[in-house]
């Protein structure tokens, strides 16, 4: 189980700012769904676009303990800034997920 100190990272990028995150649990990939589908509801069609902008915005909006002043989905408008947020989160939570488990010494 992760202490309380490891349950966010930071991550900074070039130009847009500082960001701390907290990991995903399984309630948060719930409300990540669920805060995306709310941002298409008047679209019931989406383009593969405007899905992928829906889920980034929705995990940052989720996940983000702290971004930058002026970080916002009406603020943002550049896909390439947004899609470098969400990478570096996405990163770092796979790079979690793939740490090894402990072996059990019954």
């Amino acid at each position: 189980m992760l202490k309380p100190t490891d349950k966010q990272f930071v991550v900074e990028i070039p130009e847009i700012g500082q960001f701390v995150f907290r990991y995903p649990t399984l309630k948060d990939e719930l409300d990540i769904d669920t805060t995306t589908s709310t941002i298409l509801v008047e679209n019931p069609n989406p383009s593969i676009g405007a899905k992928n902008i829906a889920i980034m915005a929705a995990t940052i909006e989720i996940m983000a303990t702290s971004t930058p002043d002026d970080y916002r989905i009406d603020n943002i408008f550049s896909f390439a800034d947004l899609e470098k947020v969400y990478s570096e989160y996405l990163n770092m939570v796979l790079q979690f997920r793939k740490q090894p488990e402990k072996i059990r010494s019954d």
